[in-house]
């Protein structure tokens, strides 16, 4: 058994206004959610953590925006994500935030052609 249902990656400049909501909003449907403020301890090791969340989630639930297609460490949780996708039949879902599926597609055409949740922070 996985130790979550879903591990949120996300740029940290989209968390206060719309991830935190959704991370909420998951654990009150009672899904068991890899969020950094849900499992991080003082002194533990990002990368180890991050490493740990995409292996061990159930489904990958990108929070695709500007910001996002910005960050390294985005970049390296969904390089992880998409290996898990091909290797384990593990699902990805994106969510655009204020994007389009053209700027997607440009940022990594293999993430347009996913069926993906258009995302603002009155849908969650």
């Amino acid at each position: 058994m996985t130790p979550w249902d879903v591990f949120i990656s996300h740029a940290s400049d989209d968390k206060e206004a719309f991830v935190d909501p959704l991370a909420r909003r998951l654990r009150q449907l009672a899904m068991r959610v890899g969020y950094d403020k849900f499992v991080l301890l003082p002194g533990d090791r990002l990368s180890e953590k991050i490493a740990e969340g995409l292996a061990k989630s159930r489904y990958g639930l990108l929070v695709i925006s500007r910001a996002f297609m910005s960050k390294k460490w985005t970049r390296y949780e969904l390089s992880g994500l998409v290996n898990r996708f091909v290797e384990d039949n593990t699902r990805l879902i994106p969510l655009w935030l204020g994007i389009s599926r053209a700027e997607v597609a440009e940022f990594n055409p293999a993430l347009a052609d996913l069926v993906s949740i258009r995302a603002t922070k009155d849908n969650i």
